[in-house]
């Protein structure tokens, strides 16, 4: 919207907060016979708030309002179990958009959203949102140890989720969500530990060895294999230029 329409940045804000009061309304009338949107709804209309910038300090509360809403949503209402998944993953995309919220309101969402992720019904499901909320601690609070703590509770789903072999999987993302934490560190500030990365292949190559010797079953081992060593090709190029030394002080 055009702010010279306005006589003043004043007007322009009472208009804003005139709006926004209305879009809670109406989410408000929603909730009972849709909860999904509406918790969608709230979802937009947060990154919306976190938009404006004519004193945007002002529209903090706003947008506090706007995801515990959604959250409440989340915990008060029956939601088909396949459905919570993809809710809580849009929920975390969202939460990354918005930047304006002081820490000490962010911090408390994204502990909540660890907790939630941790009671989804799938061990895959919880091994691919708590990668989710390693990104949320790293990147929105700077919390290295949590999310650290988030990456070791994937590993630990992923190892429960491989009853099924097809979960071999959430191996492979796993690595690559390390290296993306390597590549986002400086040398000295990487919080990514060798012996992890090289934990995770070692688990890897065993699990590729044991579905080809025992299972009969039809598995898409040969897209994860792929998959895997389409990454592998990535870390021998990295390891190659010499110029990270995570890289060069992995052994493969």
């Amino acid at each position: 919207l055009d702010m010279t329409a306005f006589e003043s940045d004043s007007f322009y804000e009472q208009y804003l907060t005139k709006i926004h009061t209305h879009i809670n309304e109406i989410i408000n009338m929603l909730i009972q016979p849709y909860p999904e949107l509406s918790l969608k709804l709230y979802l937009t209309a947060a990154v919306q708030a976190n938009s404006i910038r004519v004193e945007a300090e002002k529209f903090i509360e706003v947008m506090r309002a706007y995801i515990s809403g959604a959250l409440s949503i989340y915990q008060e209402n029956e939601i088909e179990p396949k459905t919570k998944f993809q809710l809580l993953i849009d929920f975390m995309g969202t939460l990354l958009q918005i930047r304006s919220l002081p820490l000490e309101l962010m911090a408390p969402f994204v502990t909540t959203l660890q907790q939630l992720s941790q009671g989804l019904v799938k061990r895959a499901e919880q091994c691919n949102a708590m990668l989710c909320c390693s990104t949320l601690y790293y990147h929105l609070l700077g919390n290295k140890e949590k999310a650290n703590e988030c990456l070791n509770k994937a590993k630990r789903f992923a190892d429960f989720a491989m009853t099924n072999p097809d979960n071999l999987v959430l191996f492979v993302i796993i690595i690559n969500k390390y290296l993306y934490f390597v590549e986002a560190c400086k040398d000295d500030d990487c919080f990514i530990k060798t012996e992890s990365v090289e934990d995770v292949i070692e688990i890897i190559r065993n699990h590729i060895q044991t579905i080809k010797t025992e299972n009969t079953a039809q598995t898409n081992l040969s897209e994860i294999e792929r998959y895997f060593e389409s990454t592998m090709d990535v870390i021998k190029m990295r390891k190659n230029e010499k110029k990270h030394r995570f890289y060069e002080d992995l052994v493969l």
